[in-house]
């Protein structure tokens, strides 16, 4: 019987972000400052696995991923000054939320560029995942009073979206690193 190697960072994140995603939506109604605080340690611990995972990409593939770490840095950061300032995350949730998302789309857009020469589907799925990401984000940011009112369902799908990638890439990403 064949066994298959499972990026477990990959799995985690994955898990995690739906974990949040699920939650954020079955509360939709929910206070902003439990928003804030799934947001924060979200961010924070995304941030963790995505330094564990550019190191890991390193050994493997021998590329430098600047951007990976770069988003790792910030998510950990981002994280902390969520969970420092929890009035103000509350009230300006909807554009931190926006930028993160931007920023962090962007910069996948670059992460996963090694993919290209091993994996051109792999490589795709990572381009349409984080333009999707963009454009929830500028949606947010350009409609803070829309976004305020649907910032749960816009968050939850943020979260879904890139946690089911995450968990495709746990269990496909072995055939290419």
């Amino acid at each position: 019987m064949k066994h298959t190697k499972i990026h477990w960072s990959n799995l985690i994140i994955g898990i995690l972000l739906i974990i949040l995603g699920v939650a954020t939506l079955s509360q939709p109604a929910a206070n902003l400052l439990s928003l804030s605080i799934l947001f924060g340690f979200g961010a924070f611990i995304k941030g963790f696995i995505d330094l564990y995972e550019a190191s890991v990409y390193r050994k493997v593939t021998g590329h430098h991923l600047g951007s990976m770490i770069l988003v790792g840095i910030l998510d950990i950061i981002i994280g902390i000054i969520l969970l420092m300032q929890l009035n103000i995350t509350a009230a300006t949730l909807p554009y931190v939320f926006s930028i993160w998302m931007i920023v962090d789309s962007v910069l996948s857009l670059f992460r996963y560029d090694v993919l290209d020469s091993v994996s051109t589907g792999h490589y795709v799925l990572s381009i349409i995942v984080s333009i999707l990401g963009i454009a929830l984000g500028i949606l947010l940011f350009l409609n803070p009073v829309i976004a305020a009112l649907s910032l749960a369902i816009l968050i939850s799908l943020y979260f879904l979206m890139f946690g089911c990638f995450n968990i495709y890439l746990a269990f496909t990403q072995h055939r290419y690193l």
